[in-house]
């Protein structure tokens, strides 16, 4: 009888741990949607000039190499997060992990192949980790950081047709926005189909 009680709790199969991620995708998904919809300081904005102003932002976060100016157009992305009523973590969480895990995996050998003064010395291998190599690989993650949620902010906060209205409003062409709803689209459907 001990030898039953202890018999170990049955695996999830492939089939049941993918059908709960095509879940939690789709609820966040319609948790997104959701949240475009409510009364927050971005959801007010009209989308055209949410659109002008996020890529605006994003652009002068990529091309800045001050990276005291990239960590406050963070702050500032933050705070308007907050503002529209955006659980943080909930949402950016997962994009903070991996968009840290990628870059951060990028920028790890800029630590130390950058020729500039010394840091410090690794013990058993026997680099050495530079000072512009430090700051040259914290640019580039902030950069990464900053862009990316600047860019899920403006989605999130509005609705997908009005987006894709903003765009065609301002010049982008019919192929374009075409492409991006037939992808939007053909996502949910696979999504649920796996499921």
């Amino acid at each position: 009888m001990d030898l039953i009680a202890r018999r170990p709790a049955r695996r999830r199969s492939f089939a049941e741990d993918l059908s709960r991620r095509l879940l939690r995708a789709v609820e966040h998904a319609l948790a997104a949607e959701t949240l475009a919809g409510r009364a927050g300081l971005l959801q007010r904005l009209d989308p055209r000039a949410k659109l002008v102003a996020g890529v605006a932002l994003i652009v002068s976060g990529v091309l800045t190499h001050a990276l005291g100016v990239v960590v406050g157009l963070f702050a500032l992305a933050l705070v308007l997060a907050r503002r529209s009523g955006i659980a943080l973590l909930r949402l950016f969480g997962p994009l903070w992990l991996s968009v840290l895990l990628f870059t951060g995996a990028l920028a790890l050998p800029a630590l130390f192949v950058v020729p500039a003064d010394p840091l410090a010395q690794l013990p058993v291998l026997g680099w050495t980790l530079t000072r512009q190599g430090a700051q040259s690989a914290a640019l580039l993650v902030a950069r990464a950081l900053t862009s990316a949620t600047l860019a899920l902010l403006l989605v999130a906060t509005t609705p997908w047709p009005q987006l894709q209205k903003a765009l065609r409003t301002l010049g982008v062409p019919v192929v374009v926005v075409a492409i991006l709803s037939m992808t939007q689209r053909y996502v949910f459907v696979l999504m649920h189909s796996a499921a």
